[in-house]
């Protein structure tokens, strides 16, 4: 019903006469509505004169009646006088539910008529279009869905009629439309260009946050990341059957994401619960990308640490063993070395040592001592080569030097000259 300011002096001075009255009430009521009936009851038994010589309106006197016991109630069960089996409704709560309902209810009417004669009949009008698309209304504790039906109703056909959708003849108390704004003074010549805002999705959207945000009254202490967070809305909002609002255009599962995901952003932010892995929220898409794939790789690195951190011990165990078993072997490649210096390094001794090698061999022919003179030559530029990848290698940027690094070089050398002799 409208806020008729005019009507409050008669208000105050009626509950002062009703309380007088009620000398007792009943232990409990089941709801304020209840309460609100007995009240009636006995202020009707008195010939109770809600206005005082004044004349009013029906719809005026209508008001003033059902504010009347509503404040009566409100004020006997606030001093402790009776108890309620369905507590009140929490205002804030009650106009957030409201407001919901009315951003789908104007969805559903895409044109209004012309105009109408009186609030009952937009009012009307309001309740067969919502009857005709089957429309759920919230269903709120503590307010009976009817009367619930009718706040929507009614507050529908007001925010239409101050949106300018259509006139009406008699407008309700208190209803009153805010002149346009111009977005930009027209040119000679052009029409004037006049903006209307009517509803949005980014209203309808937190209207529902609303709803849902007292729903939940306990969190889990910590998520993996936010998008487990919205995860967990969703689930609630499943168990619970919660109702969107939704908006046209708007895919609804695209329109429940947005929900859910604000719904978690905002409980996060109230510190309802921590996000254990990097905190991306307020970041753009860019800069969650890199942080992310920065938290990946920190992981990794961490990782492979650990690994290799494990095989160093392994082989610092075994390097003992490793290196006696080999001990005979590297005192062979040593001299093998000598041998091959001595025969590169002494021209004059080279044919007797080369008799010598020879001999050992035992050739059959001369092609055979070729053989062995080319074999030098591969040898050695096999040990050439063989040298530049070492010096690549040890040029290369190394974890951890390699202990058995020298060692693997020796006995290359040692295999190539034994594969040369044999």
């Amino acid at each position: 019903m409208p806020k008729n300011k005019h009507l409050k002096g008669v208000i105050f001075k009626a509950v002062g006469y009703a309380e007088r009255l009620i000398y007792t009430y009943p232990n409990r009521f089941y709801d304020i509505e209840e309460a609100k009936s007995y009240i009636n009851s006995i202020c009707e038994k008195g010939d109770f004169n809600y206005s005082a010589k004044m004349n009013l309106t029906d719809e005026d006197f209508d008001y003033v009646k059902d504010k009347v016991h509503f404040v009566v109630a409100v004020r006997a069960f606030e001093q402790g006088e009776f108890y309620l089996d369905i507590p009140m409704p929490d205002t804030t709560l009650l106009r957030a539910a409201i407001e919901s309902d009315i951003t789908r209810v104007l969805q559903l009417i895409p044109s209004w008529p012309d105009s109408f004669l009186s609030v009952p009949d937009a009012q009307n009008y309001v309740a067969k279009i919502c009857h005709l698309n089957s429309f759920n209304y919230t269903e709120f504790e503590g307010v009976e869905p009817y009367k619930f039906g009718s706040y929507v109703n009614f507050n529908t056909a007001r925010h239409a009629y101050e949106a300018g959708r259509f006139e009406m003849h008699w407008p309700g108390k208190g209803w009153s439309r805010k002149p346009a704004r111009a977005k930009k003074p027209a040119s000679p010549g052009q029409v004037q260009v006049v903006e209307k805002k009517f509803g949005s999705l980014h209203t309808t959207i937190e209207a529902d946050i609303k709803r849902l945000t007292p729903l939940i009254f306990a969190w889990p202490a910590s998520f993996p990341s936010l998008n487990d967070a919205r995860n967990f809305v969703q689930r609630f909002c499943n168990d619970v059957r919660f109702r969107y609002t939704g908006w046209l255009g708007v895919d609804l599962q695209r329109f429940k994401l947005f929900v859910h995901f604000n719904t978690a952003k905002l409980a996060h932010w109230a510190g309802k619960f921590t996000i254990q892995g990097p905190d991306t929220v307020g970041m753009s898409k860019a800069e969650a990308v890199v942080t992310r794939k920065a938290d990946a790789a920190v992981r990794l690195i961490e990782a492979i640490a650990k690994t290799r951190g494990k095989k160093t011990s392994e082989k610092e165990e075994d390097s003992e063993d490793t290196l006696t078993e080999l001990d005979n072997e590297h005192v062979e490649v040593m001299g093998v070395d000598e041998l091959t210096k001595h025969l590169k390094d002494s021209p004059a001794t080279s044919t007797a040592n080369t008799a010598v090698m020879v001999n050992n061999i035992s050739p059959r022919s001369t092609a055979s001592a070729m053989q062995v003179l080319n074999s030098f030559q591969q040898v050695e530029e096999s040990l050439e080569e063989l040298e530049k990848k070492v010096e690549l290698v040890e040029s290369a940027p190394v974890a951890k030097e390699d202990p058995f690094k020298d060692l693997i070089a020796e006995l290359g050398r040692a295999f190539i000259l034994k594969a040369a002799f044999e």
